[in-house]
């Protein structure tokens, strides 16, 4: 196929502009998503971090591709085959390491360029004197940044050579076209002759790879600086971070390859020059016997016959420094001791302690689940994930109670038509509350809460609105504001209730947003169906744990969200509210285990 039917190009051209638009439309759509969730700035903000990193290094990587390019340009390349490849392959080839390059480097960028910041500094490490945050963003941001940049030159310097050979061979692209079974013509390619100027081409080639080589050294050598910083991270025996052979050894070994591999980068550029190569040879040897010895066989022995023998004595200052490091990141240097001696116990102390002994909890999490679901499911498409601990402050005093949702389940429903997952059965319905510490007669959970319609014996355990939209188990989207009630709880066996959703959360179903959310969720009824008006709004992703990791990725939550029964400040009224633990965690404290 040649260029001079470019139509036949057609389908690519519209397979990659369809592949476009869907990651678009889900880019866009997650934006819209998030707006309905009062969260919009919060989307653009970590978008334009992502994007902005990734354009960074795109562009650094990118440029560097140019750059040697056009050195490539300004020789003669020797053949037309050489000369095409500078032309139009090394553009290409720039975009498509630049694109994957921007998208592993640039979040990291930006999280650094940011959070380095906010963050407070930290304490400093005893071995380099760096902050914590320096420890936590960038330097793992300066390994990654010497990663990429030797990936980088490595691709120049292949590149780079290739062209050489390619010109030194002089492959011509003078093709001719071949008549083949039905009619079809293909262009094919000849070797014609030798390229004039091989020998000056190589040698011109020669002296591109010696800069190539000796910036890959130069980096190299960062590389091993990075590589002593490491050392806090190390864990050697009864040391976390850097020990005795770490510091006496490895350290000043790490150093001294950084320098000879310096005099190794020098010695490429000369001998590229003067083309005497024997400087090149002994650093190159120079930097064996190092990193063998160095890295390898002298650590291992300062390790065996120095500090084992003598280990605590040896390691006690780094010890210390560990187990100081340790308190500090997990926050025990901020516990305080106090003595509580022990008194007698008797009747009275037994007596006075009632309060207490009654939460002691009898209730085991696990078999509550079951016991709950028989008696307090009462339609097979309800059910309670969990039961959370929680303490109430009820008519009794305050208590321990196990409290679960009842959450619907779309995928029990007996018909499951789309109308009825979609637009009727949209919320769960209620709290179940027990005592955790009390049994009845029967040996059964005694209620605090219970039933359809949602009933409570206690103040604390009181709804006025008892229906429950978001919960713990993961599903499908749902429409409110359509034109078919909600399904709310049954009444009896041939009765039930309805209601309609009274929020403002939702995305609002445009015409637009229809088509949009409709492609998303690849559902044509979303788009068709006759229930749906322009008052009717879309909402995704019912799972509370999710819809927090959306809006705060960045964040490790716990497992097992938790809901409570509270008053809403802004409108006076009782519901469910979602607790969820979430964290700031790293692993890179120096010397801490």
């Amino acid at each position: 196929m040649g260029w001079r039917r470019p139509w036949r190009l057609l389908p690519v051209v519209a397979g990659v502009l369809a592949l476009l638009a869907w990651a678009l439309v889900g880019l866009w759509t997650e934006r819209i998503l998030l707006a309905s969730w009062g969260y919009r700035a919060v989307f653009d903000r970590l978008l334009a971090y992502r994007l902005g990193g990734a354009l960074v290094a795109a562009l650094v990587a990118g440029t560097a591709f140019a750059i040697n390019g056009a050195v490539l340009a300004r020789r003669d390349a020797g053949s037309p085959a050489a000369r095409r490849v500078v032309r139009w392959g090394l553009p290409l080839l720039a975009a498509l390491v630049a694109a994957p390059a921007g998208a592993a480097a640039g979040p990291r960028l930006m999280l650094a360029l940011v959070a380095s910041r906010l963050a407070a500094p930290g304490p400093a490490d005893p071995l380099f004197g760096r902050p914590l945050s320096w420890w936590i963003f960038w330097q793992p941001l300066l390994a990654d940044l010497v990663s990429f940049a030797q990936a980088i030159v490595f691709f120049l310097a292949l590149v780079t050579a290739l062209l050489a050979l390619l010109g030194a061979a002089g492959e011509r692209l003078t093709g001719w076209q071949v008549t083949g079974p039905g009619g079809t013509r293909v262009r094919v390619l000849r070797i014609d002759q030798a390229a004039p100027g091989a020998g000056a081409m190589l040698s011109a080639a020669g002296r591109h790879l010696a800069f190539l080589a000796a910036l890959w050294l130069a980096l190299q050598a960062a590389r091993y600086r990075v590589a002593a910083l490491e050392l806090v991270f190390a864990a050697h025996g009864p040391v976390s971070g850097a020990g005795f052979t770490a510091v006496h050894v490895t350290l000043p070994a790490l150093a001294v390859l950084s320098a000879i591999t310096l005099g190794a980068a020098a010695a490429v550029l000369y001998g590229a020059h003067r083309r005497r190569w024997r400087f090149l040879l002994w650093t190159l040897a120079a930097w064996a016997v190092v990193s063998a010895i160095g890295l390898g066989a002298l650590p291992a022995a300062v390790q065996r016959w120095i500090v084992v023998p003598d280990e605590f004595a040896r390691e006690e200052p780094f010890i210390a420094r560990s187990i100081e490091a340790t308190r500090r990141a997990f926050g025990l240097d901020r516990i305080s001791v106090r003595p509580h001696p022990a008194r007698p116990l008797d009747a009275a102390h037994v007596a006075g302690a009632a309060d207490i002994l009654a939460n002691a909890r009898l209730w085991d999490w696990r078999l509550v689940q079951p016991v709950l679901t028989n008696q307090q499911a009462l339609r097979p498409y309800y059910r309670f994930r969990d039961a959370d601990a929680d303490r109430y402050r009820t008519k009794d005093g305050f208590r321990m109670v196990l409290v679960a949702p009842r959450e619907i389940d779309r995928q029990r429903l007996p018909n499951p038509t789309w109308v009825n997952r979609h637009l009727l059965y949209t919320h769960g319905h209620g709290l179940v509350a027990m005592l955790a510490g009390a049994v009845d007669a029967q040996g059964d959970p005694v209620l605090l809460s219970r039933d359809l319609p949602h009933r409570a014996d206690d103040p604390a355990l009181e709804l006025d609105r008892a229906q429950i939209y978001f919960g713990e188990l993961s599903g499908d989207f749902f429409v409110t504001g359509t034109r078919e009630n909600e399904f709310d709880h049954p009444v009896s066996s041939d009765e039930n209730a309805y209601t309609r959703f009274e929020g403002d959360t939702g995305i609002p179903l445009t015409p637009w947003n229809r088509v949009l959310f409709a492609l998303r969720e690849r559902s044509l009824r979303l788009l068709t169906s006759g229930a749906i008006t322009a008052d009717s709004r879309l909402h995704l992703v019912p799972q509370v744990e999710e819809r927090v990791r959306r809006v705060a990725p960045f964040l490790v939550y716990g497992d097992d969200p938790y809901p409570v029964a509270l008053r809403d400040p802004a409108t006076g009224e009782r519901r469910v509210w979602w607790v969820i633990e979430a964290y700031t965690v790293t692993d890179r404290n120096p010397s801490s285990v």
